[in-house]
């Protein structure tokens, strides 16, 4: 397997990607967030997380959901390559806090 460096910079308080076994997939996130949020059901919102990645050319970073949470019909959509940078959007069928 080739090993790719992606460099991740967070801003204070933003918790790093953190792969929660060693035979995992793919690394958690957590939002940052100032206040408590709720997303209605139906809605979508922009969830700030306060990472911000350095790929290499030919490469993206993806955000897919936790399969609990694909199985309780919550989606997210989201790449993140080298040109095309934002925060991560989220549409939900039910509301989320």
């Amino acid at each position: 397997m080739t090993k790719i460096n992606i460099k991740v910079v967070a801003n204070e308080g933003a918790k790093l990607p953190l792969y929660k076994t060693s035979g995992a997939a793919g690394a958690d996130i957590c939002a940052l967030l100032k206040e408590p949020l709720v997303i209605e059901s139906g809605k979508s919102a922009m969830v700030p997380t306060g990472l911000f990645f350095e790929i290499p050319q030919g490469y993206e970073v993806q955000i897919r959901p936790r399969s609990g949470l694909a199985a309780k019909k919550w989606s997210y959509s989201f790449e993140y390559s080298r040109h095309y940078r934002q925060r991560l959007p989220r549409r939900n069928q039910r509301n989320f806090n």
